[in-house]
């Protein structure tokens, strides 16, 4: 594998309709030494790129310690953006081996109503912190059958280049869990749009 995904906390601060963090308890997380023996047994075979995902990332107390750690290694995070103000955008900076790459639906219509009124804002806020303290950002979208057509459009692309995103993550609607809703898959058509 040239990456290794780690969800170190399934806590959240949302509660966005549909996440698959909902369906783990936010009680148990993993432990901080799994944690960093993980990455050392990673980096012993000759890797040093993950994702961090969860739940919210940034509600982990350990995050900022953990990427100082093990500061040969590179970090993707997956994060809904709406904790980074300037203080952790400069923080982001010192540290330089992590990349936010924060999630939307669309526009702040779409991304609000799943994400809670002010969501947008928080994220567009978000994006102007980590620019200006020059790190590394990007957006990741979830393409379903509402949306697929308006995040691929050149208005959504432009909008986050103008932001200054270093990189956008797209992903098919993969119906998962006890009652998944195949209502949201994009049909063969839109996966090839």
């Amino acid at each position: 594998p040239n990456h290794l995904v780690i969800s170190p906390t399934m806590k959240c601060n949302l509660k966005c309709y549909g996440c698959y963090a909902w369906q783990y308890t936010k009680k148990d997380e993993l432990p901080y030494d799994v944690c960093n023996r993980i990455i050392d047994e990673a980096n012993d075979i000759g890797l040093y790129f993950f994702v961090i995902t969860g739940g919210e990332p940034f509600c982990w107390e350990h995050l900022y310690d953990f990427l100082e750690r093990h500061n040969d290694s590179f970090f993707q995070i997956y994060t809904n953006g709406q904790l980074i103000d300037r203080e952790v955008a400069a923080k982001l900076a010192e540290l330089g081996n992590a990349v936010p790459c924060i999630s939307v639906e669309g526009f702040q219509k779409e991304t609000d109503e799943r994400r809670g009124k002010g969501a947008w804002d928080n994220i567009m806020k978000a994006m102007d912190n980590l620019r200006e303290a020059g790190v590394l950002f990007g957006f990741s979208v979830t393409a379903t059958r509402s949306n697929n057509e308006l995040v691929v459009s050149d208005e959504f692309v432009d909008l986050f280049v103008e932001k200054g995103a270093f990189v956008g993550w797209y992903f098919n609607y993969i119906p998962i869990g006890r009652e998944p809703d195949t209502s949201l898959m994009p049909t063969p058509e839109q996966r090839d749009y």
